[in-house]
């Protein structure tokens, strides 16, 4: 019976052993790179006064990429979306966020009735037609990202910080 157990030691023993050497490259591999930093996208907002938007393109493979919209409210509040781009066009999203149609001139638009209040939108041509304007007022934001449309969603917010009169997408504060 002692034979028995001092197997049974043996043989959890090596198991437990070799258990722990094959999670040591898996462990090791979850560090995180001190460069990781390095790569993500920044974008100069030192120029980016209260009450404007900035739009930064990221261009991906075959035409298509996103959009990183960053924009300082009237009390200096600083936000950023990412929205979907294709062709150097960029997604307005609607209801959903899913894209509604597709904008070559996305950014800060003034109301008409209230020159001092700034939106995001589209401000292409074909939007200043009177058979769109139901669309242009439907296809609006805060600078804080809020659907002002009847349909169309929040802009979701993207993870940023900002460092050295510099945005940093996708890193955590």
């Amino acid at each position: 019976m002692e034979a028995r157990r001092g197997l049974t030691w043996s043989v959890v023993s090596l198991i437990a052993v070799g258990a722990i050497a094959a999670a040591l490259p898996f462990l090791g591999s979850l560090k995180l790179n001190p460069r990781s930093g390095e790569t993500l996208p920044r974008f100069d907002i030192s120029d980016l006064s209260p009450g404007s938007a900035r739009v930064f393109r990221l261009a991906g493979s075959r035409g298509s990429g996103f959009a990183i919209v960053v924009t300082r409210d009237k009390s200096g509040a600083l936000h950023a979306f990412e929205l979907f781009m294709s062709d150097g066009r960029i997604g307005v999203p609607g209801e959903s966020l899913f894209v509604n149609y597709w904008c070559d001139d996305f950014g800060a638009v003034s109301a008409n009735d209230q020159p001092d209040v700034v939106h995001l939108g589209c401000n292409d041509d074909w939007l200043q037609q009177p058979e769109f304007s139901q669309t242009k007022l439907d296809s609006r934001w805060s600078l804080a990202g809020e659907g002002l449309g009847h349909w169309n969603a929040d802009l979701q917010p993207i993870r940023h910080v900002v460092e050295h009169n510099e945005i940093v997408i996708g890193k955590r504060p």
